[in-house]
């Protein structure tokens, strides 16, 4: 069993065909929600290589919470000692990322 210890965060991928060079409305191509978060993918990565893994962090207890341990749960990645803090809300972050694999990360 290895245990990833950290962060867990809903990255919303909003992918884009550029950056534009001066600030002007772009229309994205497409929108995906993602596990992220170091130590999160941390453990993702580990369960792929057929390794038991077990995920430590904090999330708040609202929806984006629920998603995240969704996700911990469709991979069979063990999360049970994570501590959920009442009242509060899971991390998140914006990441623009065009054609060219470049990113911009917003959090």
């Amino acid at each position: 069993m290895i245990y990833s210890v950290g962060s867990i965060f809903l990255d919303h991928i909003i992918k884009i065909n550029s950056f534009p060079k001066k600030p002007v409305k772009v229309l994205a191509e497409g929108i995906e929600k993602r596990l992220g978060g170091s130590a999160a993918v941390a453990s993702f990565t580990i369960k792929k290589l057929g390794i038991d893994t077990s995920f430590i962090g904090r999330m708040g207890d609202d929806d984006v919470s629920n998603y995240l341990r969704g996700e911990l749960n469709k991979f069979n990645i063990k999360h049970k000692d994570s501590i959920i803090i009442k009242g509060t809300k899971s991390s998140q972050s914006y990441v623009y990322e065009d054609r060219k694999g470049e990113r911009l990360l917003a959090a």
